[in-house]
């Protein structure tokens, strides 16, 4: 009897299987092991070939805490998909070292811009978290920091402010209005200080001078 090709398993059951890998991802940072170090690289062939944009999520989401060329290039190929939760995940795949610079990485800066300005606030605020701790100093990452200081949603416009700032870009000080005012939600976010900081940072500098 001929057999037939196997099917792979069900959405659900996928989603199942993705959804324990990233709690094991995620419990053993949280515990401060890290046995699953390295390993979001092995679902790079899941990745690639996973359609149903849940379960990709999901996977996306794993693959965020081992950045690596592999996991990086999978990102990048997600750049245009159609589901907002999907494109919201890519800046997470993309390496960021502690020093906030990635002068090797362009195609990665050049996927944040093009997501920075994508037409759902989710994406815009995925990619302008990336860019508050990037720290290269092209022109146009500043240029986008502004433009998302406009953005319609509050923690965007923060993140963005706080970006300027990080970046010692004296726009960040007329941008910083454009926060408005904040609840209980952002009422303790350091990101607040952050123009402070600047400013404190120019009168030591001058003071010193």
């Amino acid at each position: 009897m001929e057999q037939r090709p196997a099917q792979p398993p069900r959405p659900a059951v996928r989603l199942l299987a993705a959804d324990l890998l990233l709690i094991l991802v995620l419990g053993d940072f949280v515990l401060g092991r890290d046995p699953f170090c390295n390993r979001g690289r092995e679902l790079v062939p899941w990745a690639e070939q996973e359609e149903d944009p849940e379960v990709l999520a999901v996977l996306l989401q794993a693959m965020g805490h081992d950045t690596t060329p592999e996991t990086e290039a999978v990102g990048l190929s997600y750049l245009t998909h159609p589901d907002p939760g999907v494109r919201a995940l890519v800046p997470d795949t993309l390496w960021l070292p502690e020093d906030g610079r990635s002068p090797d990485r362009p195609a990665s800066l050049k996927a944040v811009l093009t997501l920075a300005r994508d037409p759902d606030p989710d994406v815009r605020q995925a990619a302008c978290y990336w860019l508050t701790h990037y720290r290269g100093h092209e022109p146009e990452t500043g240029d986008a920091l502004v433009a998302l200081t406009h953005d319609e949603r509050q923690r965007t416009r923060l993140y963005a402010v706080s970006g300027l700032a990080r970046r010692d870009d004296p726009r960040c000080v007329a941008a910083e209005h454009r926060i408005g005012p904040v609840g209980e939600e952002l009422g303790q976010d350091e990101m607040l200080f952050d123009v402070w900081r600047y400013q404190q940072r120019l009168r030591e500098a001058a003071e010193g001078g």
